[in-house]
């Protein structure tokens, strides 16, 4: 009721991005909680991965109402990343770009997400003449890189930092124990991190 009388004053869309990730639990995956018919003057747009809760998508919305996002053609992400790059000032060599559109290597890197975060991390990255080790360095799936960059925020900043990312990004539920780089004595390149990690994990 509430939804309908909004959507009577004003266009509105409501966005829910990944389903898949929902607690399974409490069956919310079967998506009986998920209105079939939205209002008029409202939209209800929903994401998920390949799996259960698209099977019951599938199943309850017809056809011609399911979008399949295909990868982003290596055209469109040469695009992407030099726009990225300009905005920032930075640039990459030739076989650089090249590197970092190579999906044979990295299958996640033709995923916008995966190409703007592996972007944000190489920015960051102050050494220009070891680029090419930190490109080398990036991990071929989404998941990975995401974990990349949580094991740089502890070792670059302190514990409210990396908490208020966790929370932020609700990850939190993934890692039983994090350390940081206030937690130990010696930040990196020292092993302090990893060995206090190893020993809470113990």
């Amino acid at each position: 009721a509430l939804l309908e009388q909004a959507g009577m004053s004003r266009p509105i869309t409501v966005v829910i991005d990944a389903l898949n990730q929902l607690d399974s639990s409490d069956r919310s995956h079967d998506l009986d909680w998920l209105p079939l018919w939205a209002p008029p003057g409202t939209r209800l747009v929903v994401s998920t991965l390949p799996g259960d809760c698209l099977d019951q998508l599938t199943r309850r919305v017809p056809a011609d109402h399911i979008l399949t996002l295909l990868p982003l053609p290596e055209d469109a992400r040469r695009i992407l990343i030099t726009d990225v790059l300009t905005h920032r000032r930075k640039r990459l060599t030739p076989d650089q770009l090249n590197t970092l559109l190579d999906i044979r290597t990295r299958p996640d890197a033709a995923l916008p997400l995966y190409t703007l975060v592996a972007l944000e991390e190489l920015c960051l990255f102050g050494e220009y003449g070891a680029l090419d080790a930190r490109l080398a360095s990036l991990p071929p799936t989404l998941p990975e890189l995401f974990t990349q960059v949580l094991a740089r925020l502890e070792q670059d900043h302190d514990r409210p930092v990396v908490e208020a990312v966790l929370s932020l990004q609700d990850l939190r539920r993934y890692f039983s124990v994090t350390v940081t780089a206030g937690d130990v004595k010696r930040g990196k390149p020292a092993p302090d991190i990893f060995l206090r990690a190893a020993e809470l994990l113990a």
